[in-house]
């Protein structure tokens, strides 16, 4: 959709719908699904920083969030 905003005469009207779509969207709570997305990505970001030992163990916990064996605080936790 933004990269259609050259094709826009007016301006306001495109952030009018771009806001309605936005709006939209951010209604749908976020799925375990998408937060394991996140959270796996985050996890590739701190490669560096850790160890093969907490990489697993970061990794596991995030598969028993998305099992639902865990709540979102535990991978959350071990990233702080």
């Amino acid at each position: 959709f933004v990269a259609s905003l050259h094709e826009w005469e007016d301006l306001e009207a495109f952030f009018e719908v771009y806001r309605e779509k936005l709006m939209a969207i951010l209604k749908q709570p976020a799925s375990r699904k998408n937060h394991t997305n996140v959270l796996m990505h985050i996890q590739g970001y701190f490669r560096d920083q850790l160890n093969s030992r907490q990489r697993g163990e970061l990794r596991e916990v995030i598969l028993n969030y998305r099992a639902g064996l865990l709540p979102i605080l535990a991978p959350l936790t071990l990233l702080k």
